[in-house]
Formats: C-alpha cells, structure tokens, sequence
C-alpha cells in the first residue's frame, strides 16, 4: 500500500512537471534535478519513459545510461543497510554489557533496518533492473531465522493471543486453526508456543474433528458472501456457489437453509 501510494503521488508530481513541456531534452533536464534534489522516484519515472522512446535514439541511450547509475547507486545503500544491519548484529552478540537491554536493542535495529530496505525499495521501484534485485534481497533477508523471528513476532503475538481467548470461552476448534496459522510465523517465539499447543491440542481426536467442521463453517460463510455480490450481477455464478455452500453446510445450519432461500429466489426471477 505504502509503495503504490508512493507511486501514485510521484506519478501526479511527474505530470505537473512535465505537462508544459513537449522537448524531450528538456524532460531529461527535469529528471536529472530530480536527481539531484534526492528525489529518484520522479527521476526514474521519466528516465523509464525516456528510455523507450523510438523517435530520439540519443535521448534515449541517455536515459538507460542513468537508469543504469541509479542502478549502481542503489547497490551501494543496499550494501550500506547490510554493513550496517550485520555489524549491528555482531555487536550486540559480543558485547557483554547490558545484556537485559540486548533483545530490545536488537530488535530496534532489525526493524530500522527493515524499514530503511522498504524505504529504498519504493524510492527505486522505477529502477527496472535493482527493483528486481532489491525485492528479492530483501525477501531473503527476510526469510533469514534471526530476523525472520523479530519481523514476524507482532502479528505471531496478536494470533497466540487470540487463540488463547478462544480456548478460555472454550471455542477450542477455533483456538486450533488459530495456532496453526500462528505457527507458520516461526520462528517468532508466540509462533513457536502456538505449535507447541497446536501439536498438544492435535492428540485430541474430538478437537481435530471440530476444528475440521469449524473451518469447514468458515470456508461456507466467506462463498455465500461472495455469492451474494454476485447475485444481481451473475445470477446464475451465485446460484452454483450458494449450491455449494448447500452441500458443504450442516442440513440444520443457519448458514445451510440462508442458501437454500438464495437459491430459491433466484430460480424464482429465471421462471
């Protein structure tokens, strides 16, 4: 979301710049003060545009030339945000003092580091060829255990909480498809908790069934709303899907006989 409003406000900035002037050269111009006026995602843009163009061959080498400084420059605050994100790392684990602080420490410095990649990744989403390679940079740093496990902790935090609300109302086929998606956070530590109680609350046969029927519910309920929109639309697409939440539902389900009275109506309108 953050990306796309980024392009979208740079896309609008570019327009208002570039819509009183027709001279290619003069947008080249334009570009290179974006440049310099740090603003690279405006630069890009109209480098791109430049770069395709058919009928100024020269502008256009121009333009992929400084794509292709962007793109070095952009290698270098990669590698900078490396250097300093592993040496952040190492000096926290070596370091002896102040040893309760260190998780927090460690954690401001992961998550700085995360925001400066994705701060870098949207400047240069413009930049064909190190957008590429900073997306899956940054995906792989992301996969790696000992940021993996700090990335992933909040949204790991907020479902092992959830769960564990459940199991207290005692809505136990809940809590389980609750910690299973917990668990596929690891290795954020609430996620590691969830697949310990996932793989306690798994020996149950009675919780296993439940929480099958459960999900089962769930799966229901989400096609009969995507049935309804499409009811006026495409009658006849909404009539297949509310017959699968027919047979899919409990006979006895409010959700069962709600799409029963769908169907119903729709053949009513046919006829």
């Amino acid at each position: 979301m953050a990306m796309q409003q980024a392009r979208a406000k740079a896309e609008a900035q570019m327009r208002r710049r570039i819509a009183k002037f027709v001279d290619q050269r003069k947008r080249m111009e334009i570009a290179d003060q974006a440049v310099d006026n740090g603003s690279i995602l405006v630069a890009s843009m109209i480098y791109l545009r430049l770069a395709h163009n058919r009928t100024n061959p020269e502008i256009a080498k121009t333009a992929r030339k400084q794509l292709s400084e962007l793109t070095t420059r952009g290698r270098k605050l990669l590698n900078e945000i490396d250097v300093e994100l592993t040496g952040g790392m190492e000096e926290t684990g070596n370091s002896a003092a102040d040893s309760q602080n260190r998780p927090a420490r460690r954690q401001e410095l992961i998550v700085g580091a995360f925001d400066q990649y994705e701060k870098l990744a949207r400047e240069y989403s413009s930049v064909p060829q190190f957008s590429r390679e900073a997306k899956s940079h940054i995906a792989r740093q992301r996969a790696r255990p000992q940021y993996a496990r700090v990335l992933h902790e909040p949204e790991a935090k907020q479902l092992w909480i959830l769960a564990r609300q459940h199991e207290f109302d005692d809505e136990t086929c809940c809590a389980f498809l609750i910690y299973r998606k917990a668990k596929t956070l690891t290795p954020a530590p609430s996620a590691v908790l969830a697949a310990e109680r996932l793989e306690e609350l798994a020996k149950n046969p009675q919780v296993v069934a439940a929480s099958k029927a459960c999900r089962e519910l769930e799966w229901c309920h989400k096609t009969y709303a995507r049935a309804d929109r499409l009811t006026e639309l495409k009658p006849e697409k909404a009539r297949e899907l509310f017959f699968r939440v027919v047979r899919r539902s409990p006979s006895d389900s409010t959700i069962n006989m709600e799409a029963l009275k769908q169907i119903r109506a729709i053949d009513r309108r046919d006829t």
